[in-house]
């Protein structure tokens, strides 16, 4: 995740993925005549696993649990910003659809406290902080470079030396939280996702590639499309990695005809509530770049039936350092 993100690129979240030598096994290409010769070197119920289960297909339902963040807490112990010593904490959580955000700036020296409340999102190629500061929000943003988390604004955070704010992740705070997921994997290649966000399942496809089962599905509702790579591990799947596809909407700044400036900006979920309180009128202009206006009945996507403009799709993927167990069942 980064600035500069492009449609192709690809940001990992989790690192050192440990392959198992059964992968590299399956992976390994043999000149012709050699394969004999390294059957042989090893014993042969290793060989006879070894080379059933390089390429097997998936067939019914496979059953496990995968993990993710409940509550992230990043921290710089040591910052120093127009000569003061300060520290930041910042905590993400979740909560079913909330995603609560908490900041705490600390000086050092007096240990005094600056506490902000906001909310966070994923952000296209990062974390998107909106903290509300009186009548404006104030937007900070959260990505990955290396081992740590670089903490910035629109504007550009940095210290007294001209650095970028680099948070770390303190693991022993943060908490994950597990949930149950299934795959059904019929003949035909078609497949069936169900996890607690999906209860009633996603239809998709599997197929092999260079020796790994990769599923893919879509949410039709938010066009979200998630794939999955798998290998076989002793008889069960396991999850190497998981790649995500979300796509961006435009948002949109809307203003009263009379104004000069519009507020925002506004996703189409806050327009249409806007709309039903009253707050927002069918009279009322919108914007992308708050230079060319349009109505905001003209907007595409706002009425049923409707596409919503889509201003690009950004792609990243997850590899997992403990990679989740699928069992047949």
């Amino acid at each position: 995740m980064g600035k500069g993100s492009r449609d192709d690129q690809i940001e990992e979240i989790e690192f050192d993925l440990a392959r198992t030598s059964l992968q590299s096994f399956c992976r390994m290409n043999f000149p012709a005549g050699d394969f004999p010769i390294v059957v042989r070197s090893f014993s042969g119920a290793f060989a006879l696993v070894l080379l059933i289960s390089c390429g097997k297909e998936p067939d019914g339902n496979f059953v496990g649990e995968i993990s993710d963040w409940q509550t992230e807490v990043f921290e710089a112990k040591a910052l120093q910003i127009e000569k003061r010593n300060y520290s930041l904490r910042l905590t993400l959580r979740q909560f079913g659809e909330e995603r609560p955000a908490e900041l705490i700036f600390r000086h050092l020296d007096s240990g005094r406290e600056k506490i902000r409340d906001g909310e966070w999102r994923m952000g296209d190629g990062n974390r998107t902080i909106a903290f509300p500061d009186g009548e404006q929000v104030q937007e900070y943003y959260l990505y990955k470079q290396g081992a740590r988390f670089i903490f910035q604004d629109t504007w550009g955070l940095a210290d007294d030396n001209g650095s970028l704010i680099r948070l770390m992740r303190n693991k022993g705070q943060s908490q994950k939280r597990s949930f149950q997921l299934a795959f059904n994997f019929e003949s035909d290649g078609k497949a069936l996702f169900v996890s607690k966000a999906f209860p009633k399942g996603l239809n998709g496809e599997w197929e092999m590639i260079e020796g790994r089962v990769v599923a893919n599905f879509l949410d039709e509702v938010s066009g979200e499309r998630q794939k999955y790579y798998m290998s076989w591990n002793e008889g069960n799947l396991q999850i190497d990695n998981l790649t995500m596809y979300l796509p961006f909407y435009h948002r949109y700044f809307v203003r009263p005809p009379e104004a000069t400036e519009g507020r925002g900006p506004l996703s189409l979920e806050d327009i249409r509530k806007g709309l039903r309180s009253g707050k927002i009128e069918t009279t009322h202009l919108a914007s992308t770049d708050n230079r060319k206006w349009i109505s905001v009945s003209d907007i595409q996507g706002l009425q049923k039936g409707t596409k919503q403009l889509r201003r690009k799709n950004w792609m990243y993927t997850t590899k997992f350092d403990e990679p989740p167990i699928l069992k047949p069942r």
